[in-house]
């Protein structure tokens, strides 16, 4: 985790983003387009449980003005699969508009043919959620609906997608929230 944020404090996003920028559901000129206005990160690591590591971000903006965020990353093999932040500071409750999820998957590496779940948990109840599946060479979208406890689960064949490719899975609930993990066939 730190080297990843070393790496963004350096500038130096293509090492960013091979430490797991690339698992966070978005291209290369995006992700690196989205620290323009950083001008540095302050990453305090809350506690980790196996391959979860529950984080405090402060990112300083070329403006001076800081933001705080709070949530988890999902590290395995030294490498960041999966990511959720949230905003904090201002208020200490979470205006009503604004949703939070984190997302995971069944397989991290599921075998040619099989099937794949994309476990969603949020704080957003019977609303609409999709997941996105950024395939090499054509994405796929699966649909359903979040329980009264903010929780879904989508389930999906993968067909034969390319070996060893990372698939990044973007997942919205009803415009309201947003978060992503990836899953690698091989």
């Amino acid at each position: 985790m730190q080297g990843y944020v070393d790496a963004i404090n350096a500038y130096d996003y293509a090492t960013a983003w091979r430490l797991g920028g690339s698992n966070l559901g978005s291209t290369y000129r995006a992700f690196a387009a989205g620290f323009a206005d950083t001008s540095h990160d302050t990453l305090t690591i809350l506690d980790v449980h196996g391959e979860t590591v529950h984080v405090r971000l402060v990112a300083e903006q070329t403006s001076g003005q800081r933001t705080t965020y709070e949530g988890s990353y999902t590290v395995q093999q030294g490498k960041i699969v999966a990511a959720t932040l949230h905003k904090v500071g201002g208020s200490s409750a979470p205006s009503a508009s604004v949703g939070h999820c984190s997302a995971s998957v069944k397989f991290a590496r599921p075998g040619d043919g099989g099937s794949e779940t994309v476990y969603v948990t949020s704080n957003v109840p019977r609303s609409p959620v999709t997941a996105t599946m950024h395939y090499k060479t054509k994405d796929s979208s699966y649909q359903s609906v979040t329980r009264t406890s903010g929780a879904a689960s989508i389930t999906f064949g993968i067909g034969r997608p390319t070996r060893d490719y990372t698939v990044a899975v973007d997942v919205a609930i009803d415009g309201k929230a947003f978060c992503s993990t990836s899953f690698t066939p091989h």
